[in-house]
Parts: structure tokens; C-alpha cells; sequence
């Protein structure tokens, strides 16, 4: 990434912040970021590869999942939201395109941790964000 478009776009704190949590957390279902380098002009940034695609082109491709078919996906998103929020994690974009597949397409890996933030208890988030496609009517409509 180059910094400077980063600071013209005002996204430096957030990429910041994402390279932080992901390097901070370590399961089994979140995608990890092994290296991060910080450099004058640019960051690199060194990220596992999981190449079984997105939960929503299966979805897409497959139709509706059946319980049976969608349990072991929906227990692994569940043990990675917990691990998560044990560790003051909000992910704040959570939808089928930001959890990935591995090669078996048996195994998922949470992704896109750019708009995630850490949480302190008894203080609520006030920044409403996400993807208007999946958001609460009444976050969509500033309520």
C-alpha cells in the first residue's frame, strides 16, 4: 500500500489499526497476518492466502445451504467471533463475502478486518459503518 494515497483517502489510522488486531489475534479461523514492513513511502504488508474463495460465491453457486451443510461453517464463524470479542475485538463487517474458504472448502477464515475496532467494557461504539446491503434499517436511515 502506498502511504500517500492512504493519507490523501485519510485511511492510515485504519490500516493502522487493522495490521495491529490481526497481528494481535491468533485462531484457527481468522486469516493472519504474519509480517507487516513500514516503510517511508509504502507498507507491505504479508498475509495468509486462502485461494477457496468467498462463503457468498458457495452460497451463490450452490443455492441455500442446508442446517446440515451450513453447521460446521456457522460453529467455526461462531468460536471466531467469541475469540474476538474475549479480546475486546468488534469486527463491524461481518457478511458472507469477508469470510473466506480454504482449498477444501471445509475450513473458513474471517477477513477484512478494516473496519474492526477494539472494544471497552460498558462503552458502546458510536461510529455506525458496514455494508448498507447488511446493515439495520435503522443504522441506513441515521437513526
Amino acid at each position: 500500500m502506498e502511504k500517500e494515497k492512504l493519507i490523501l483517502r485519510n485511511m492510515q489510522r485504519k490500516v493502522n489499526r487493522e495490521i495491529w488486531i490481526l497481528q494481535k489475534l491468533n485462531h484457527q479461523h481468522l486469516v493472519r497476518v504474519y509480517e507487516a514492513v513500514f516503510e517511508e513511502t509504502k507498507i507491505h504488508v504479508v498475509m495468509e492466502y486462502v485461494p477457496g474463495g468467498e462463503i457468498f460465491e458457495l452460497i451463490v453457486n450452490r443455492g441455500r445451504l442446508s442446517e446440515a451443510a451450513a453447521r460446521p461453517y456457522f460453529q467455526q464463524f461462531v468460536s471466531c467471533i467469541e475469540y474476538c470479542h474475549n479480546n475486546q475485538i468488534s469486527h463491524r463487517d461481518l457478511k458472507p463475502e469477508n469470510i473466506l474458504l480454504d482449498e477444501t472448502k471445509t475450513q473458513i477464515k474471517l477477513a477484512d478486518f478494516g473496519l474492526s475496532n477494539r472494544m471497552k467494557d460498558g462503552r458502546f461504539l458510536t461510529t455506525a459503518c458496514g455494508s448498507p446491503n447488511y446493515a439495520a434499517p435503522e443504522l441506513v436511515s441515521g437513526r
